[in-house]
């Protein structure tokens, strides 16, 4: 379980021997949402892939329903630099009927991810209410080629407090919790062992499809697992030879503790404090270029 890592010590993170690449190389984040908006001025095209759609009468990646757009905004904000590649498995069709690939579309986004576009960050601002073997065995394929997997653990506390999403709660995901900007952990964010840590989400400015060039105000782990996610793609960029268990055994050594001492499951490890993530980073033997 994700708790067991709060064991470990410091000296651990020792054998992280990452260098930053000789040759430069930008870092690429598969976003496994509902497609990017293809005209919002405060986008960056130059840093988005033309993606591919996963459901069938939908060619092109034009976000139809909102939520991903604010999420590679968000990504943007944090990791400018980055190279987001989106991957839509939901959306809606030409008739304006929504559609959803469901696991299978999430699935094969996962592996053309890490095979066809060669990214180093999966996020996952959405899940699943039951374990499936082919989520599992894909999100372990993401694993052994050492690609990080960020998800959002949920926005059902309040009506269902037990609920536990996937990807989130398997133990080589990031799962991301939201707290308000007074590091309190928001009533909607599902308090279980899926939780890694959490960043804000609650009144979070986001692009808008309907309002081109215009925020909106939103709340959700969704936007608060993007939060991580252009984190992690700052740090990841310097160090692009750190595994995803060698980033999660930094990660539960770096954080601002804002629950119980240690682990809990409200705040996981608690909120990413980039002075401490740096110094570990160092701490493991790490060089810049």
């Amino acid at each position: 379980m994700k708790k067991i890592i709060a064991l470990i010590l410091i000296v651990l993170i020792m054998p992280v021997m990452a260098v930053k690449a000789e040759e430069e190389k930008v870092i690429r984040i598969a976003i496994i949402d509902s497609g990017i908006d293809e005209d919002n001025p405060l986008l960056d095209y130059s840093k988005i892939a033309p993606g591919k759609s996963y459901i069938e009468e939908v060619s092109s990646c034009d976000d139809k329903i909102g939520h991903g757009t604010a999420i590679a905004g968000i990504i943007q904000s944090y990791a400018p630099d980055a190279y987001l590649v989106p991957l839509m498995y939901y959306s809606r069709r030409p008739s304006g009927v929504p559609a959803n690939g469901g696991v299978e579309a999430i699935c094969k986004a996962i592996y053309d991810a890490v095979d066809l576009y060669d990214c180093k960050i999966i996020n996952i601002s959405s899940g699943i209410y039951a374990e499936n073997d082919e989520l599992e065995s894909a999100i372990a394929y993401a694993e052994s080629k050492n690609v990080i997997v960020i998800s959002a653990v949920g926005n059902d506390m309040l009506s269902d407090s037990k609920r536990v999403f996937y990807p989130a709660a398997y133990d080589t995901v990031i799962g991301v919790g939201a707290i308000d900007r007074g590091f309190n952990i928001a009533s909607f964010s599902q308090q279980n062992e899926s939780v890694t840590t959490v960043a804000y989400g609650v009144d979070i400015k986001v692009l808008s499809i309907r309002k081109s060039s215009e925020y909106i105000m939103v709340s959700g782990t969704s936007y608060s697992a993007a939060a991580f996610c252009g984190l992690t793609a700052k740090y990841i960029d310097e160090y692009p030879n750190i595994t995803p268990e060698q980033f999660r055994k930094i990660i539960s050594c770096s954080c601002k503790d804002l629950g119980e001492p240690g682990y809990d499951t409200t705040y996981g490890f608690g909120m990413v404090d980039e002075d401490k993530l740096e110094e570990n980073i160092q701490l493991g033997g790490t060089e810049k270029n």
